[in-house]
């Protein structure tokens, strides 16, 4: 079983480009994570939402509609309009498009989550082929190899606006036991996340 932490990031692909997604695709590799620096502009934006006047929204698209899409996700939301709000479009649809390279697909679920509690708290592997993970704002998710009682002896996180590609049940594990992650506990501090998530649409979830 993977339990150290050098065992772990082996079949945890980790860069500081996007192309670094595409390592999921790979035999020995469970998940990928682009480990970027949002633009100052965009990131100055995101610190300045009231997050608690926002709203989570859910919507399907496909390549040629992703720009037109994600900027429906964030009216749907209440995304105050804005130079702000036109950054943050384009990059919902470069994440999208970076997803769609991964994981071989042409279609996907959109969804824009405001997380105020222990939403997703347990260690799970989800029931797709794939999910991209983006936290805008707040704690990022946590991942780890997990021991028998299914909790990991080492627990990972990724860091604000660092973008994670997970394989899921439907695709499989490199290894003997999966790669299982969680959205951190928060309920009771007080804090908001802002968080992406993007799946395959042709898969049930």
């Amino acid at each position: 079983m993977l339990d150290s932490e050098k065992e772990t990031r082996s079949a945890v692909a980790e860069g500081a480009h996007p192309s670094i997604l595409n390592s999921v695709r790979q035999a020995d590799c469970d998940a990928a994570i682009w480990q970027r620096r949002l633009p100052s502009e965009l990131n100055s934006w995101l610190a300045s939402l009231q997050l608690g006047a926002l709203q989570s929204a859910r919507l399907s698209a496909r390549w040629p509609t992703l720009e037109k899409v994600a900027a429906e996700l964030c009216r749907e939301c209440s995304m105050p309009e804005g130079r702000g709000r036109s950054l943050f479009i384009s990059d919902i649809a470069h994440l999208s498009q970076l997803f769609m390279d991964a994981s071989c697909t042409n279609a996907v679920n959109l969804c824009l989550d405001v997380v105020s509690g222990n939403a997703c708290h347990k260690f799970h592997q989800d029931y797709v082929t794939a999910r991209l993970l983006c936290t805008y704002r707040g704690a990022g998710t946590q991942y780890g190899y997990p021991r028998g009682d299914g909790i990991p002896d080492h627990v990972h996180q990724m860091s604000e606006g660092h973008v994670g590609l997970f394989r899921g049940r439907l695709w499989g594990s490199s290894n003997n036991v999966p790669l299982l992650h969680r959205s951190p506990p928060i309920s009771g501090t007080g804090e908001r996340r802002l968080l992406l998530v993007i799946d395959p649409q042709d898969t049930d979830e």
